[in-house]
């Protein structure tokens, strides 16, 4: 995951953070206590968000300061999507799909046909924009999931740059051959924005549909929609 996340941070220069925990905690508190963060606890909490200050290899994570941390949300659950195909074919299950909060799946369905998901719409559940087969894994990120105003400008997404959301997209689905690919790259173009995030998904062998804040779709050319 880790390694992952530094080359996310190098492909995004320095929007995808891991680091950025110390930053994140302090604006759910802020918000949850009705106010948000002064310019002077920014710049204290922008002083712990640094993923060239993280080190680690096999045994251990090492950070080069005090009050430091980190948080895999956006890569765990990718990877943990990887793992459960891995064990599935390692006992012989050639056809499923899986839920990690990152789908995926391997074979057909028992009638032969390909395993489809439905990709919510970022301001209704009850709608949605697309069907995508699921050949793989598929990774969606919102502003919807984790939000902190009811216009979802300030959400859970936070480029550590800026200390705030990105504005271009309300949802980003990826669909990759691994799950940690699709789960780090559904936050990452996210957070470089709609000038970016296309060439970022391709040039990782990816598809994207992107949906921005006027409900607009646009997906990637290869985008598996059915």
């Amino acid at each position: 995951m880790l390694r992952t996340a530094d080359a996310m941070h190098t492909a995004t220069r320095g929007a995808f953070d891991v680091t950025i925990q110390p930053m994140w905690l302090a604006m759910d508190a802020a918000a949850k206590r009705g106010g948000w963060l002064t310019d002077a606890e920014m710049r204290e909490m922008r002083a712990l968000v640094d993923q060239k200050a993280l080190s680690f290899d096999e045994r251990r994570v090492v950070f080069d300061r005090p009050g430091m941390a980190l948080t895999l949300n956006s890569l765990a659950r990718g990877l943990a999507a990887d793992r459960v195909g891995a064990a599935l074919a390692r006992l012989g299950v050639a056809h499923a799909m899986f839920d990690t909060d990152v789908l995926g799946a391997q074979g057909t369905k028992p009638d032969g046909r390909p395993w489809v998901a439905r990709i919510r719409h970022p301001r209704d559940e009850q709608r949605s924009v697309g069907y995508a087969r699921v050949a793989g894994c598929l990774a969606t990120s919102g502003d919807y999931a984790y939000f902190w105003t009811p216009d979802y400008s300030r959400n859970h997404i936070v480029d550590p740059r800026r200390g705030a959301s990105p504005m271009d997209f309300s949802s980003v689905t990826i669909f990759a051959r691994s799950g940690l690919v699709a789960d780090a790259l559904s936050t990452a173009a996210f957070l470089v924005g709609a000038e970016e995030a296309e060439a970022l998904v391709r040039g990782c062998g990816a598809e994207a549909l992107f949906v921005d804040k006027a409900g607009n779709v646009t997906p990637t050319p290869g985008f598996p929609f059915v």
